[in-house]
């Protein structure tokens, strides 16, 4: 994965570079950046993990065209758009801000599409 690759998946996940430093890579900003910037080579483990991310994030949003593909035509998915990590966790228990970072964006792009509401 090159530098460019990382930077458009943590964007595409909704990640700050802070929350992937903490989050996913377990190191400092500034490493981080250094890996966006191509300054260091992306680590194989960063590679595989934000690859396995981006499947999570496939996976989620393949069940909810499940759940779409059942809806009557033209009756929009209500879809939850929690505005704090806080208030994500009361529905989630234990989960990550990755998920919750990603599940917005999800939320977002369905929205945004005109096939869901959010609540």
């Amino acid at each position: 994965m090159n530098n460019s690759e990382l930077q458009a998946i943590r964007k595409l996940l909704m990640l700050d570079v802070r929350e992937a430093a903490e989050e996913i890579g377990k190191v400092s900003v500034r490493t981080w950046q250094y890996w966006e910037s191509g300054r260091s080579k992306v680590p194989v483990d960063i590679e595989v993990e934000m690859n396995t991310l981006l499947e999570v994030r496939l996976e989620r949003m393949r069940a909810i065209d499940d759940q779409l593909s059942a809806l009557p035509e033209g009756q929009k998915l209500r879809l939850p758009y929690c505005l704090s990590f806080e208030q994500y966790l009361t529905a989630n228990l234990g989960s990550t801000k990755t998920l919750w970072r990603m599940d917005q964006g999800i939320a977002a792009l369905y929205y945004t599409e005109g096939v869901a509401e959010l609540y």
